[in-house]
C-alpha cells in the first residue's frame, strides 16, 4: 500500500526537476522569469504536497486546498497545472486497491461530481492564470452545472489540460511516459538532462495552449517550429556546454518576448510524477510495459 509520505515524495522530487533543468521559456534555477523564481516554485511545492497528498478526501478538494496552499505562500499562480495534473495521480496511487494503476487514474477522472468542478473553478479562480478568456458553457466565472469530467471533456478542444482529464490520461500514459523513458536511457539516467530532453520533445510536438492563450496561435505555432529545429540540435551534437549556451540564448529570447510554455512544463511535471508512482513496488500497471533501466528509483534522490 503506497503512503501519502510516498506521494509527497514523488510529487515534491517531480516539482523540483521542473526548476533544476533548464526549459527554455520557464523559471529555472539557472534563469529566473515572468517576475517568478526558482524557489518560489520549491515552496509551492512543498506546502502544496501535504494537501495534494492527503488522505480522505475528493479530487475538487485536493485540487483547491493545493492551490490554496500555493497562494497564501508565494501570492502567485506557480503550479494549477501543475496540481490539476497530479492531483488524479495522488488520489489513485492512494485509493489503489489492486489491478491496474492506469484504470485506477481514468476511473479517478470518471467519476468526479459537480462539487469537484465548483472546488476546481474556485482554484482557478484563486490562481487567475493569464489568458483564461471565457467561455460560452461551463465558464470557471459561472457556477457549476456538470461533473468534473464533462466540464474538461467540453474544454478538450482548447486546452491540453482538459483534454487528458476527457481522455483518461492518455496522453500521459502513451506520450509522456515512454519519452521520459527513452530519454534517461538516452543520456544515462542524467534526470536533468533527460527533463530537457522531454520538455523539447513536448514543446515540438504540439503547439502549448498556453502560449496559444496569452500570445496567440501563431506565437504557438512559431515556438513550436523552433522546438523542433531545437530538439534536433540537442539529440545530434556531442558538445553539451555549446548545447547548453544555445538553449539559454533559446531561453533568453522567449522571456524577452513574454512567451512561457507553461502547459509544456506541467507535462513534464507530471510525467515525472507518474513515473516515481508507477515505480513504486505498491502499484500495478497493468498492460503499460514496465520501467526501463533508465527509470527513476521510487525514492532515489527524494528532495
Amino acid at each position: 500500500m503506497i503512503t501519502p509520505a510516498q506521494v509527497q515524495a514523488a510529487y515534491i522530487r517531480a516539482c523540483y526537476l521542473d526548476v533544476e533543468a533548464l526549459k527554455p521559456g520557464n523559471v529555472s534555477h539557472c534563469a529566473p522569469g515572468h517576475h517568478m523564481e526558482a524557489a518560489a516554485f520549491k515552496a509551492s511545492a512543498q506546502v502544496s504536497a501535504p494537501v495534494l497528498a492527503g488522505p480522505g478526501i475528493q479530487l475538487g478538494q485536493r485540487i483547491y486546498g493545493a492551490v490554496a496552499a500555493t497562494k497564501r505562500t508565494v501570492r502567485c499562480n506557480t503550479n494549477l497545472g501543475i496540481i490539476l495534473l497530479c492531483a488524479p495521480l495522488a488520489q489513485a496511487a492512494l485509493n489503489h486497491a489492486g489491478g491496474s494503476f492506469r484504470t485506477t487514474v481514468a476511473d479517478v477522472l470518471r467519476q468526479t461530481t459537480v462539487d469537484d468542478t465548483e472546488k476546481v473553478y474556485q482554484a482557478i479562480r484563486l490562481a487567475a492564470p493569464g489568458g483564461l478568456g471565457a467561455s460560452p458553457a461551463h465558464d470557471v466565472a459561472a457556477d457549476p452545472t456538470v461533473d468534473l469530467h464533462t466540464a474538461m471533456t467540453h474544454a478538450a478542444s482548447w486546452d491540453q489540460i482538459a483534454s487528458e482529464y476527457a481522455n483518461g490520461f492518455e496522453g500521459l500514459w502513451d506520450r509522456v511516459l515512454p519519452t521520459l523513458d527513452a530519454a534517461l536511457e538516452r543520456w544515462g539516467g542524467d534526470l536533468r538532462w533527460a527533463t530537457t530532453d522531454l520538455y523539447l520533445y513536448l514543446l515540438a510536438d504540439q503547439p502549448d495552449t498556453h502560449v496559444c492563450r496569452r500570445n496567440g496561435v501563431r506565437a504557438a505555432q512559431e515556438l513550436r517550429d523552433q522546438a523542433r529545429s531545437m530538439r534536433q540540435f540537442f539529440l545530434n551534437s556531442d558538445n553539451r556546454a555549446s548545447v547548453h549556451r544555445e538553449l539559454e540564448r533559446m531561453d533568453g529570447c522567449l522571456k524577452s518576448a513574454g512567451i512561457n510554455p507553461g502547459t509544456t512544463a506541467d507535462f513534464v511535471v507530471a510525467g515525472h510524477c507518474l513515473a516515481r508512482l508507477r515505480d513504486s513496488r505498491a502499484l500495478s500497471v497493468g498492460t503499460h510495459p514496465g520501467a526501463t533501466s533508465g527509470s527513476i528509483g521510487f525514492l532515489q534522490g527524494v528532495v
